[in-house]
């Protein structure tokens, strides 16, 4: 599922539950394998205990947060197994409705195929669902262009501002653009960012690891 997204790695699902998870939560997974033990599936989640505030619901969510930018069911054949899958993780789910109250899956694929399949077989189940709107991710095709290519199809506006900040950028003094890529390297680049972000603004990180 890695392959897929890296937000559905098991080095992202363990250093998310090691240093984000609040101490009343914790994460379980929804496996689902056929007769013969082999499995086809599993559904990685976060259970939020009670808090101490009144009439918060007991809450079962994806394992993630505003850190994740994709979410999802893990299948080993989404196309052939995605609907038995969904009506067995909607099953399992709705055989412990008394031990929570709201189910929140995001951020979901709605062109993924799990995502439908997912809605049919929790309603089938009996559970009232609702769409909503999370985020978009934006991005652009890259079509095999250069920077160049890019960068001449802008609008000259664009190009121009671009031009514009970067010379002032360069007037400030010792500046260069480096891209890291050896492994060896990201504890400096890692260190000077952190010096960048608590200079700036921004509030502090809530969970920095």
């Amino acid at each position: 599922a890695e392959r897929k997204s890296f937000f559905l790695g098991l080095d992202w699902f363990r250093n998310f539950s090691e240093t984000v998870l609040a101490t009343t939560d914790h994460s379980f997974v929804l496996g689902a394998e056929r007769d013969d033990g082999r499995p086809i599936g599993a559904l990685v989640l976060q259970y939020a205990g009670k808090r101490n505030r009144p009439w918060t619901p007991l809450t079962i969510k994806s394992l993630g947060n505003y850190y994740t930018c994709y979410f999802g069911p893990l299948a080993a054949d989404e196309s052939r197994d995605g609907e038995t899958l969904a009506a067995a993780w909607a099953s399992a789910l709705w055989s412990e409705k008394r031990t929570w109250d709201l189910l929140e899956l995001r951020p979901l694929d709605r062109g993924a195929l799990s995502f439908e399949a997912l809605n049919s077989a929790l309603n089938n189940a009996g559970a009232i669902t609702e769409m909503f709107f999370c985020f978009g991710n934006w991005y652009l095709p890259v079509l095999g262009r250069s920077y160049g290519d890019y960068f001449s199809e802008l609008p000259s506006i664009v190009k121009n501002t671009v031009k514009r900040k970067t010379k002032k950028l360069l007037q400030t003094g010792d500046v260069r653009i480096e891209i890291v890529t050896n492994p060896n390297d990201v504890d400096a680049a890692i260190a000077a960012y952190k010096k960048i972000y608590g200079a700036s603004w921004k509030s502090a990180e809530p969970h920095p690891e």
